[in-house]
């Protein structure tokens, strides 16, 4: 009994020794595949934190970008409105160019309109008058009138100065020719002054400038 008991013993204790056995190596095995999945995991997490830090740089340089964006629209806003405002001054500028010209343009049309029918009525007495003298005052009356206009006319163009001068004063005229010749560089100014206006070009400043 007592040997059955011993072999039964030492069997038993093999079974226990293998059983530790087994269970250290479990053990071991277990260790292993934890260091493992910790270093495993320390390198997703490294990983992880580095896609942070990239996605975190992204997002500030977006965010500059978006700073940028929003201030190039400020600007382009703040010179669209300056361009619209320095485009309504020139509209003004040139309303009030154009007001200007065509306030010049009346004037001289009214002084000359006003010269025409001063010479008019002068030319109208003064063919009166030849009309009332007798026909003793000139022996070719005809011949005399065609020359005279074309006398004072050559006269007038050498002086256009002195006549221009003189043009107000149409009642000291007494001579037809004369009157003609005056309305002849009377047109031929108004004519003058009239293409110095039309090519005359709109100049137009800024405010600042």
């Amino acid at each position: 009994n007592e040997d059955r008991a011993r072999e039964a013993m030492e069997g038993r204790e093999k079974v226990l020794v293998e059983e530790v056995e087994r269970l250290r190596e479990t053990i071991h095995n277990l260790k292993t595949e934890q260091h493992k999945s910790v270093r495993s995991v320390e390198v997703e997490l490294r990983d992880g934190q580095d896609r942070i830090d990239e996605l975190e740089k992204r997002i500030a340089h977006a965010a500059q970008e978006k700073s940028d964006l929003e201030r190039l629209v400020q600007e382009a806003v703040s010179r669209g409105m300056t361009a619209e405002n320095q485009a309504d001054v020139a509209r003004k500028e040139i309303c009030k160019l154009e007001a200007c010209h065509m306030n010049e343009v009346s004037s001289l049309q009214t002084r000359y309109d006003r010269q025409v029918s001063d010479l008019q009525r002068r030319i109208d007495e003064l063919e009166s008058e030849k009309a009332q003298q007798p026909e003793e005052t000139s022996k070719n009356p005809e011949e005399d009138a065609a020359e005279a206009p074309e006398k004072d006319v050559e006269d007038a163009q050498e002086k256009p100065e002195e006549i221009s001068g003189d043009a107000g004063s149409f009642d000291a005229v007494e001579d037809v020719g004369e009157l003609h010749a005056r309305i002849h560089v009377l047109e031929n100014q108004c004519s003058t002054l009239q293409k110095k206006l039309n090519a005359r070009p709109i100049v137009y400043q800024t405010p600042g400038s």
